[in-house]
This record gives C-alpha cells, structure tokens and sequence, in this order.
C-alpha cells in the first residue's frame, strides 16, 4: 500500500476523511474541512520527514493522532533515529513558538480598546459584549487558564468569522462571562450564547470556545466549583459534536445537559443565541429552566 493511500485510510479512521490534494511540505500544519464532518476548517495535519507518518488533529472535537506508516518498532536503526531527532526539534521549536505566541496574545489584549455596542456581529447577535474588548475591527476576546492567565485570544470578525491566535495554546482555555458566583454554572461552546445565556439567567457562565474543550477544562470546573450545579448548554449541531462533548464533560462532573429545542421549520439552527434570536428571551429562559 502506498503512503497516500495508507495516509487517507489513517484521515478515515481518525474521524477526518478528506479527499483533497495532500500536501507534503512539512513545515507546516494544513488546514481543511473534514468532509460530512467538520466545515469549520478546524482540521489539520503535517507530514513527517521521509514519510514516516504524520500528525492529525481536530481542535474541535479534541482529536489528536500521531500515525506512522508503519509499526515504529519495525523502523530500522537510521529511521528510529531520525524519528525521534524530529520529534524532539518539533517539540523544541513548538514550544518556542508557543511561547512567543502567548506573549502576542497578551500584548493584544493590553492594548486593546473598548468595544463598540454597534459593532455589526454584536448588533446581528443582539448581544451586549460582556467581557469583550475590540482590535481594529475585531472583537477580541480573553482565553484563560485554569490560573487565570491570557494563553491566547480569539478574534471574531464582522462577518463572523473566528480566528484564535496563531499557534498559541488553546486547549483547556475558557473565558467567564458574570463576576458573582452562582449557585449553578452554566458552560456553553461560543461567547454569543454565552452573553445571551448569561442575560437570561444571572448565572454565571464559561465560554469553552468549543465542545471538546468543554472536556478539557471539565475537571478544573469541578475542582473548583464544587458545590455547584454545573450545566452544559450544549449546540445541537448536525453530527452531535456539541452533544457528545457535553455528555462526557457532564459525567465528569456530574453535571447536566440541556440542548435548544427548535421548531421543526428552525432545525438548521444550533445554540441558544440562535434560540433567544428566533423566539425571544421568554422561549430562551423557558429553555434554560430559568425557573427551577
């Protein structure tokens, strides 16, 4: 079998089947859509040198895979050593690059400026932008650690477009949204639901920036609310990546999940911003349980 043909099987078994032109450079990361999957350009992969394998990732479904062509234990002797060279100098110059990408993410954030209440995403959400700062254009918002750190932003255009800092951390960030505790927290993938969410309820809310993030930082939520209902307003998207994230981060938990209910004629809708946009803040409150 040869590599591409073996390298497509991998894409398909590690849930991010593609069929477009493959790209050898392997300096660099390439970004697609997996196809039926993912249409937010949230996959990648780099080849390794000499076609020896390849890393594959989805950001949005915490999907992480390094596959090698064939078993690492029968690369000869010359193979395993330049393997594990690149290995080592990909970690080096990734931690480098990470390190410099923070520093940038913070710099943004320090001169950032006040956001405008006209900005167009912000009028077409019907929002008002708690915890959010503006770029030019942009919308610039915060993505903490669990130490309450900047490890990167993400960038949210006019048009809507989303954009994280390049090549800084961004697994296991999220950004609160409501200074008070609360007895129930409610943790949601986007920061327009999470503005809305926070506008119905009071509560206060984590923005994850997306489902398996709400994995990752699951753990953290619970170390540090302990005492507290912790719910997941899960988007109810196409191929149940919201849903299926949210389950397993509620298990962590021991949380719980509610998903927006759409009329049969809105099911191409997701979150609850597209609930309270549809329906109005009574339907979203209704949906949130605001009462119990």
């Amino acid at each position: 079998m040869s590599f591409i043909v073996a390298f497509r099987d991998a894409l398909m078994s590690a849930e991010c089947p593609y069929s477009g032109s493959i790209q050898f450079e392997t300096q660099k990361y390439h970004i697609f859509n997996s196809e039926g999957i993912c249409r937010k350009k949230c996959c990648r992969y780099r080849l390794f040198e000499n076609e020896i394998g390849a890393h594959i990732v989805c950001w949005r479904r915490g999907i992480d895979i390094t596959w090698f062509y064939k078993d690492y234990k029968l690369f000869s002797d010359d193979e395993k050593s330049r393997f594990d060279k690149e290995r080592q100098n990909q970690l080096d110059l990734k931690a480098k690059i990470q390190q410099e990408a923070i520093l940038q993410a913070r710099e943004c954030w320090w001169t950032s400026t006040e956001i405008s209440p006209e900005h167009p995403y912000i009028l077409r959400k019907r929002i008002i932008p708690y915890g959010a700062r503006a770029l030019n254009s942009t919308i610039l918002l915060p993505c903490y650690n669990q130490y309450g750190e900047i490890q990167s932003t993400q960038r949210i255009f006019p048009d809507g477009k989303k954009k994280f800092q390049t090549s800084a951390p961004f697994k296991g960030t999220f950004m609160p949204i409501g200074e008070e505790l609360t007895p129930k927290i409610m943790i949601c993938e986007g920061w327009a639901t999470g503005c809305s969410i926070y506008e119905a309820t009071g509560n206060m809310v984590i923005v994850a920036f997306s489902a398996s993030n709400m994995v990752s930082i699951a753990h953290f939520i619970r170390n540090r609310f302990k005492k507290h209902l912790i719910i997941y307003c899960s988007d109810d998207d196409e191929h149940r990546v919201g849903q299926e994230n949210a389950i397993k981060a509620a298990k962590i938990t021991t949380g719980i999940v509610i998903l927006p209910k759409f009329k049969k004629e809105h099911n191409e809708n997701t979150d609850f911003n597209d609930i309270f946009l549809l329906y109005g803040m009574e339907t979203l409150q209704q949906q949130l349980n605001i009462g119990d």
